[in-house]
């Protein structure tokens, strides 16, 4: 029911592709041995992590930026033309590459890469994807919840995940106050009402008890993201590695969850951007030589 929720498709449609690192796999003596008594293990890889002490989790890339000169931020790519190796901007800037790292999600690209083949453009077409409406509240408690975050696969729900920043760091909330954020998934395939959706949650939340009739709502912040996670359907295999080769022959290395549409943890994607760097770098040096 999660899944179905999650990812807003029949789980009959998805692969067992995205199930690497996510599916904690018991042996069997563990499994034996939770049919007898209460399991006192972390399963996941996430149930042990690090946090910022202070700010959000972009203390991460704040710390990449101070070791780069040259960001220009705010000037989203409008063309990338791979005969004259151009990268063309909003702003009317033109940059030259001999190779490009790409974090751009893949079905945005036929209306980026100029000449692009037809049967590349219809690969594009053909991956799909769930989005998210993330609501962050500030409330005027911090006993919210004792959790760091709670799923919810229940159909009578609207949200699939309830977090609560507060407990991640004291310092991410004044003093007695709460931050919360709530994610509810919609496509396509299950689309949602994004007027009525905002009063919807808040009757969930007190339904759950997380909020009260009476709480204060000091602030209230909406995150309409458009990518979330990539589905893996029957499609997807086929179509992902299609357009990945063919950005690879023309010198483009796509990477991240969206350049590379990927499921992808946030460790991963860092990683992945080494490796996008190093392969890069090491191309150059042997095209130099």
């Amino acid at each position: 029911p999660y899944n179905a929720k999650f990812w807003t498709v029949p789980a009959q449609q998805l692969t067992c592709e995205w199930f690497d690192g996510f599916i904690p796999i018991p042996s069997l003596s563990q499994v034996v041995e939770g049919t007898v008594k209460e399991n006192k293990k972390a399963y996941g890889y996430n149930a042990k992590f690090w946090y910022p002490e202070r700010g959000g989790i972009e203390k991460l890339a704040d710390a990449f930026a101070r070791q780069i000169q040259n960001i220009c931020t705010g000037c989203p790519v409008t063309e990338v033309n791979f005969k004259r190796k151009e990268v063309k901007t909003l702003k009317g800037r033109t940059e030259k590459f001999d190779y490009l790292v790409s974090t751009v999600a893949l079905p945005e690209l036929p209306g980026i890469i100029k000449d692009m083949p037809a049967e590349i453009i219809e690969n594009c077409r053909r991956l799909r994807w769930n989005s998210i409406f993330n609501l962050n509240l500030g409330i005027d408690r911090d006993n919210a919840q004792d959790k760091h975050w709670i799923y919810f696969p229940e159909k009578d729900t609207s949200f699939f995940r309830v977090g609560f920043f507060h407990n991640f760091s004291e310092n991410l909330s004044p003093a007695g106050k709460g931050s919360l954020y709530i994610e509810v998934s919609y496509s396509e395939n299950k689309p949602i009402d994004k007027k009525g959706i905002l009063l919807r949650i808040k009757r969930d939340l007190e339904k759950l008890n997380i909020l009260r009739a009476a709480d204060k709502i000091y602030a209230s912040d909406i995150n309409d993201i458009k990518y979330g996670y990539p589905i893996y359907d029957s499609s997807y295999s086929a179509c992902r590695k299609e357009i990945l080769d063919y950005l690879l022959q023309n010198k483009v290395f796509s990477c991240g969850r969206y350049g590379s549409w990927r499921y992808m943890t946030m460790e991963e994607a860092l990683l992945d951007g080494k490796r996008a760097a190093q392969n890069s770098a090491h191309l150059l040096k042997y095209e130099t030589h």
